[in-house]
């Protein structure tokens, strides 16, 4: 499967880069799964990214989660995905820096299930290909802000409550 190509949906080209160009590429097609399994609901499509021993941490709200990757599998099975229920699902790739084998990919993603994330993926180089070993997120209120986390010109950043 080819890597998602840019869009507003999924801007991957507009990210900060380090390290080679080479595997610039084939890790922006092991984050592409994720981004494109979790708008359709597919866990095919994530399980094509994720090592089948990596973990999910972070939190949704006050609540802690600390779990195999199957948590993330057993969650989009059973949650309407974006592309059913018309959610304005976006992801943009913020940075991607590279060491040797390892990588660290930033996202921010707008408007999953009614929250903003703010995720990381760290990635391992294993039998020649890239794999996401982790995921750690924190949900955040719905805020207008850019990928950086910046407010959008005319709109503030501050979430009441």
């Amino acid at each position: 499967m080819s890597a998602p190509t840019s869009s507003p949906s999924t801007p991957l080209a507009g990210a900060s880069f380090t390290g080679p160009a080479a595997a610039h590429e084939a890790i922006r097609e092991t984050i592409g799964h994720y981004i494109e399994g979790l708008r359709a609901g597919d866990v095919e499509r994530l399980r094509l990214g994720f090592h089948e021993q990596a973990i999910m941490c972070g939190y949704l709200g006050e609540t802690p989660y600390v779990t195999p990757i199957e948590g993330l599998y057993e969650f989009v099975r059973s949650t309407p995905a974006p592309a059913q229920t018309g959610e304005a699902y976006r992801v943009d790739v913020t940075e991607i820096r590279v060491s040797g084998d390892t990588a660290t990919v930033e996202v921010a993603e707008k408007l999953y299930l009614g929250h903003d994330f703010r995720t990381s993926f760290h990635l391992m180089k294993l039998d020649g290909r890239w794999w996401m070993v982790s995921k750690l997120f924190n949900a955040l209120p719905p805020q207008a802000t850019d990928p950086a986390g910046c407010p959008e010109p005319g709109r503030s950043s501050h979430a009441g409550g």
